[in-house]
């Protein structure tokens, strides 16, 4: 295509002597192939159409037969306007108020360009131009205009006309203030309002807030009023959630969750709202709840909008099972002396794994017999079981035989006799048992087991001048009798004592030297041990006499002394 714009390739026209016809035939720039090929060419004297172009040799914006011409393109960049009689074309082009035709391509030849008011398009009666093609058309103030496109050498002949719009003015709401909307929960979208155009008419806003709404407090929606000239109007409204109502319990009243121990889960009650719908409760405790008696559970219903609703719940624990001992019958215990110290026994308890065990003893059980034993088990709820179980003390192991067993004074009707303290395993001697010629005399001498007292006892009512066998044995508390002690023999005197004036023995007992002193000469002396043995014989003539006990054992010995007017025996003891 020729590009009218493009100086290389106007063409110089020349008028014929026909007003209504031109001469295209002295074409100095085109190409020599275009010139050879051109016929002639005229254009009427109309603005209706050209009846012939150059149709194999020159593209150009013709889109239909001879006679419609295409108009010119025009590029409008400040308002988006409507352009009208383009011949084919109908754009809306961007704002401006320059007016821009370039790139027309038509035949050969330079164009002028002028600007009527829509109301005046007479002519002569254009506001503005002649322009060139391409040249810039600047502030236009809104309103209806024509451009028409004259042929430079031929004024009244032109190219079809294009009218178009210069709108400045942004549309008008049709309701100055839009009302608030207000709902509990959420709102949909709205109608949406209007606004009138001086172009367009009515036209309906759009907005870029997404719905519902459902965001509580005030969100406001922007509308936006848009002509098809690109004026722009924006409007607010505002939506206001305000949720006021606290959701309601499914279950008016919850039932009381009961257990003997614990309950380690909870069933989550609901309740509905307005706006949320059905609401899952929290509540206010830890579980596992293991407390026994009633714990109030607090749940809350919350609707995420500010509004809850509290209800409660019992939580029951009441644990009525006492603790079950792990063994039915508790084995006896047994000891010969004493138990000092207790194993308690255990039980199982539904619910605490700590079973407090008590018993009533008192240890150490030294009681020879059978003590009962009472055990306690206490499950820490209020639940107890007891259990009993036998002590048995039975001390069958007899004290050892008393030692040192030997005569002490001895007269025509009594022999007096002596023993050390006897031993036994469980530590007490109940009494000693004196027998004399195999007949026994129960003593109950209050000697206890490690006191330094020693047992004695005074066989009387015997017979005087006549030999007896005496020993004696140990009775435990549970009363063991022990073997007897050294079987010793001995004879009460057969004259009174003292019959001896004046005689005395000393010190007795004692470790070594036994003096002898008497108002009488003494002949004969002799000692006998609790035998009956006589380890010491001897013929005196004294007042007074020492004897050395050095060589005998530790114990009781009989000296006897005899004068000439009697005799007397006397008990020593060696210590």
């Amino acid at each position: 295509p020729v590009n009218l714009m493009d100086n290389n390739y106007v063409a110089n026209r020349q008028p014929q002597n026909d007003s209504n016809r031109f001469d295209w035939c002295s074409v100095e720039t085109l190409p020599e192939n275009m010139r050879e090929r051109q016929p002639a060419t005229y254009f009427p004297n109309t603005t209706s159409g050209i009846d012939a172009f150059y149709q194999n040799h020159i593209d150009h914006l013709r889109t239909e037969t001879v006679g419609n011409i295409v108009a010119p393109q025009i590029t409008l960049t400040h308002n988006k306007l409507n352009v009208s009689n383009l011949g084919g074309y109908n754009n809306q082009y961007p704002n401006t108020t320059n007016v821009n035709y370039q790139n027309l391509y038509y035949t050969k030849g330079d164009y002028q360009v002028y600007v009527y008011d829509a109301a005046d398009t007479a002519e002569g009666s254009q506001i503005a131009g002649p322009y060139p093609l391409g040249q810039i058309i600047v502030d236009l103030p809104e309103g209806d205009y024509v451009v028409r496109v004259y042929e430079r050498w031929a004024n009244s002949l032109s190219l079809p006309s294009v009218s178009f719009q210069i709108d400045r003015t942004p549309p008008v709401p049709d309701m100055a203030t839009l009302p608030d909307l207000t709902d509990q929960c959420q709102v949909n979208a709205p109608t949406p309002p209007t606004a009138t155009d001086n172009i367009d008419g009515q036209i309906t806003a759009t907005t870029s807030t997404n719905f519902p709404i459902t965001t509580q407090g005030t969100t406001v929606i922007t509308w936006v009023y848009e002509d098809s000239n690109g004026n722009t109007t924006i409007q607010t409204q505002n939506v206001i959630l305000d949720d006021v109502i606290v959701p309601v319990p499914d279950v008016p009243t919850l039932s009381d969750i009961t257990a003997e121990c614990e309950v380690t889960t909870l069933t989550t009650p609901t309740a509905t709202d307005n706006c949320a719908g059905i609401i899952n409760a929290t509540n206010n405790v830890t579980l596992p709840i293991t407390t026994q008696g009633t714990t109030v559970i607090t749940w809350t219903y919350d609707d995420g909008n500010g509004n809850t609703t509290t209800q409660t719940q019992n939580v029951i624990i009441n644990d009525n099972d006492a603790p079950v001992p792990d063994i039915t019958n508790l084995p006896d215990i047994t000891a010969e002396c004493e138990v000092t110290t207790l194993t308690p026994p255990t039980a199982t308890d539904n619910c605490s794994s700590n079973v407090t065990v008590t018993n009533d003893a008192n240890v150490p059980i030294t009681t020879q017999g059978t003590t009962v034993v009472t055990w306690t088990y206490d499950d820490g709820n209020g639940n107890t079981s007891t259990q009993t179980q036998n002590v048995i003390i039975d001390d069958i192991t007899a004290p050892d035989a008393p030692s040192n067993f030997a005569i002490g004074t001895v007269t025509e009707t009594a022999i007096a006799v002596s023993a050390d303290v006897a031993t036994d395993n469980c530590g007490s001697i109940d009494h000693y048992n004196f027998y004399l010629d195999t007949n026994i005399d129960n003593v109950a001498n209050g000697n206890v087991a490690g006191t330094s007292v020693t047992p004695s006892y005074t066989y009387a009512s015997l017979t005087s001048g006549t030999t007896y066998e005496l020993y004696v044995t140990a009775v435990d508390d549970a009363g063991n009798e022990s073997d007897t002690s050294t079987v010793v023999v001995s004879t009460t005197s057969g004259i009174n004592d003292q019959v001896i004036q004046g005689f005395n023995v000393y010190p007795n007992p004692t470790e070594n030297i036994l003096y002898i002193t008497a108002d009488e000469n003494i002949k004969h002396i002799s000692i006998t041990n609790n035998l009956g043995q006589k380890i010491y014989d001897k013929n005196v003539n004294s007042k007074q006499l020492q004897i050395s006990l050095a060589p005998f054992a530790k114990g009781a010995y009989f000296i006897k002394a005899d004068s000439a007017g009697g005799s007397v025996v006397k008990v020593i003891f060696k210590k």
